[in-house]
């Protein structure tokens, strides 16, 4: 059965750029003192998530060379020309490589402060991968496994840093904010809208917040401590600059799909989709189970397959009701 073609609903229609810049910062400042710990790792700039993270396993790349190897074998001499019985000695062939590396030294990464000093690759192997033995005088060392991805390359590793060089808490509160609008707003979506205490309450840390409370619970603090009541008040003011275009955009389109992403620097892209019922309808339609009830219908195997359910129910229902007067 051929591929249903992707729907035109799901391409981009209109584009809306969110300047969070202000609200970012402000955001990133005002929960400064309760906000959990960033997650530990290197940072490249402009990125949320680290791109190598302290609790998982990585290895330096270091490429072996191939040198030039030579070996000692018995040879005639001149047997192409003057063959003879007997072996003049053993003769030097030297057997030449390439000046390219195949081979690999895979070296663990024990200290991320050192990463940005390497001249090698940082890449992720296959789990319980153990490096082969290794020694530089030995022409057949190294490996000839490859990674399974490389995670940072040498040439971006002198601008990692061990924090994030962005406001991270600021950037997510907006985008989960503006999620929380949008998703609130859709009439093909029953998910209620969620308070600011909800939508922060992911960035405060255990210290404020025990993990012994429930999540109602900590709502319930979080709604009358007082310094909590300041502090998102200004964060939901910050934020009405942000999230009021976007308001007025959705107010049209109540069957709109929208997606949210981050892009680098200090802007949030808004996607306008297509209709959301014309999406479900096209899926439902494409759908191998539906095209098989129509064809049912069409050539009457649906309707016998009907009558004989409505016959089977109906003899049972009979049996049913004489077994209960006996």
């Amino acid at each position: 059965m051929p591929y249903s073609q992707l729907s035109h609903q799901l391409e981009v229609h209109h584009t809306y750029i969110a300047d969070i810049y202000d609200a970012a910062y402000y955001i990133d400042s005002a929960l400064v003192t309760v906000a959990a710990p960033p997650v530990a790792g290197l940072y490249l700039p402009g990125q949320l998530d680290p791109v190598l993270y302290a609790d998982r396993v990585y290895w330096y790349q270091q490429p072996v060379f191939v040198k030039s190897s030579s070996q000692n074998v018995l040879t005639r001499v001149n047997e192409s020309m003057y063959p003879m019985n007997w072996f003049q000695g053993e003769l030097t062939h030297p057997h030449n490589q390439p000046w390219q590396y195949y081979r690999y030294n895979y070296i663990r990464v024990t200290n991320l402060e050192q990463v940005a000093t390497t001249p090698f690759d940082v890449v992720e192997m296959d789990h319980n991968f153990m490096p082969p033995y290794y020694n530089e005088a030995d022409e057949t060392s190294g490996t000839h496994e490859q990674p399974r991805k490389v995670v940072l390359p040498r040439h971006l590793a002198q601008s990692t840093t061990l924090h994030p060089q962005i406001p991270v808490n600021g950037i997510r509160l907006c985008k989960i904010v503006l999620e929380n609008d949008i998703a609130a707003t859709r009439s093909f979506n029953t998910l209620p809208l969620r308070t600011i205490e909800e939508l922060v309450l992911p960035f405060i840390s255990e210290e404020y917040l025990p993990v012994t409370l429930s999540d109602s619970q900590k709502i319930e603090h979080l709604r009358n401590d007082p310094w909590f009541q300041r502090t998102l008040t200004g964060i939901f003011d910050t934020l009405l600059p942000v999230v009021s275009p976007v308001r007025n955009m959705l107010r049209n389109t109540p069957y709109a799909m929208f997606t949210v992403n981050y892009d680098n620097g200090f802007n949030i892209r808004i996607d306008q989709l297509g209709d959301h019922r014309i999406h479900e309808w096209e899926r439902t339609v494409n759908d191998p189970d539906y095209q098989r009830w129509l064809r049912a219908r069409a050539d009457g195997s649906w309707d016998r397959f009907v009558s004989e359910q409505d016959a089977n129910q109906a003899r049972s229902y009979a049996y049913d009701l004489q077994s209960y007067r006996r």
